[in-house]
């Protein structure tokens, strides 16, 4: 919201561009860049680091809104320094007090009639999607200087160099820009109802057991598909793949489930896009209801590495004025192998699951799976020494490379009397 009017220009403005002075600088292997913006005493500082990149935008307090004889005063970073400050204040009076009371008095009688909704099952993430930290998150002082320091490379040599040809700047932080900073994850679920043992019946399954719409519920959240900024989505296209999907995140990953059940069937070829999808996932998780053992190559693919097939055990009856849809329901959890794979999971033979712990223990399974079958491939079926890079060495490496490609300072002259002291009268020779 605050980014959004800041950098939005104004209709009168000469220049289109939120930024009108710009400069970048080598901190060890940070790349900081500061800008100052059109609004008037605005700057924004960017963070660049192999693990991410952090986005600060701030004001100078003693900057005037409006100049003497300012007939087009900076009506927007009024709003701006509003919204910035636009909690509640401290002092309020009785009257003002009693007035909230009795709102929030009405409004929990009106919200008793009303059930709220599930935290799991009531809510479709669109658009942007929440953290999953289950505390607040209050930042350190020290972390601010953090972004303007080389930290942690802390070598006395090390100091700040500014990128004087600006030209290469902006195709380098396109390239970095395109670097993934988590870690993404796509698995494929595939629901065996009752008989079925052939490819196309699995996949023309639109709906499952209702033990199968739990264990989905518990696996992740419902997003939606269709203008999802913060959530990976696993290539699948609203508009041929379906419009929602299952997906788990933290603050360094996320997983992404291309669900066959959710998937719409094509007209010509129904099964076509879900094979494209589920087909091409290093691992795939088989809720087999069919009575019979799954085969490992049901789903004829060249990705056939991992299956994590999940079948009925026993179910007992649940008691009376039981709350707990789980009760006495129990699965048999079984980890299928390509030939020559090694045994990673602790699973062995089998495993027996309750429901209520079912999508945590599946979850964790499917993402240390596809990480090893990822390494696994990556190094030629583990015949080859080969390293595996992961996203932050990957920024890491580019971050470096532009380095290297920068001409090596010059070290100027050093002046005697008046001219010597130039440095100290005039900052931009050192920053």
């Amino acid at each position: 919201m605050l980014s959004d009017i800041i950098m939005s220009p104004l209709p009168s403005e000469a220049s289109s561009q939120p930024a009108i002075a710009e400069k970048t600088w080598l901190l060890g292997n940070t790349v900081v860049t500061i800008r100052t913006l059109a609004k008037r005493g605005w700057v924004e500082v960017v963070s660049r680091r192999a693990s991410g990149l952090t986005k600060f935008l701030c004001r100078a307090e003693n900057v005037p809104m409006v100049t003497a004889g300012d007939v087009d005063p900076d009506l927007l970073s009024v709003a701006a320094t509003l919204t910035m400050d636009r909690g509640p204040g401290s002092e309020a009076s009785s009257a003002s007090i009693s007035g909230t009371s009795e709102e929030i008095k009405h409004t929990a009688e009106n919200s008793e009639d009303s059930e709220p909704p599930d935290p799991i099952t009531g809510y479709v993430w669109s658009g942007t999607a929440p953290s999953q930290r289950r505390k607040e998150v209050s930042i350190d002082p020290s972390y601010f200087a953090l972004q303007l320091s080389s930290y942690p490379d802390s070598r006395p040599s090390t100091i700040g160099r500014i990128v004087a040809d600006s030209s290469r700047v902006p195709a380098f932080f396109r390239a970095l820009d395109r670097m993934p900073v988590i870690d993404t994850h796509k698995v494929g679920i595939l629901y065996v109802a009752p008989g079925q043992s052939d490819e196309k019946d699995i996949l023309g399954n639109t709906h499952g057991s209702p033990a199968y719409t739990r264990f989905l519920e518990g696996l992740g959240r419902l997003i939606d598909l269709r203008g999802q900024v913060d959530v990976y989505a696993g290539g699948l296209d609203p508009d041929e793949d379906g419009e929602y999907a299952y997906a788990w995140w933290d603050d360094i990953g996320q997983i992404l489930y291309h669900t066959a059940t959710l998937m719409p069937s094509g007209d010509e070829d129904k099964y076509t896009n879900k094979k494209r999808h589920i087909g091409n996932d290093f691992v795939r998780i088989v809720w087999n209801d069919s009575g019979q053992p799954y085969r490992f190559d049901t789903l004829s693919t060249q990705f056939q590495f991992v299956n994590i097939v999940i079948e009925p055990h026993s179910r007992g009856a649940i008691a009376a004025f039981s709350h707990n849809i789980h009760e006495n329901e129990y699965f048999k959890l079984t980890l299928q192998r390509a030939p020559g794979m090694p045994e990673f999971t602790p699973v062995g033979e089998f495993k027996l699951v309750s429901a209520e712990t079912l999508p945590l223990l599946v979850r964790q399974l499917s993402l240390l799976t596809d990480w090893f079958v990822a390494v696994y491939q990556h190094t030629q079926n583990d015949t080859a020494q080969v390293e595996m890079t992961t996203n932050w060495r990957s920024r890491l490496q580019a971050i470096k490379r532009f380095r290297s490609q920068l001409a090596v300072p010059t070290v100027p002259e050093r002046l005697e009397g008046i001219l010597g002291q130039e440095s100290f009268r005039d900052f931009t020779t050192a920053f």
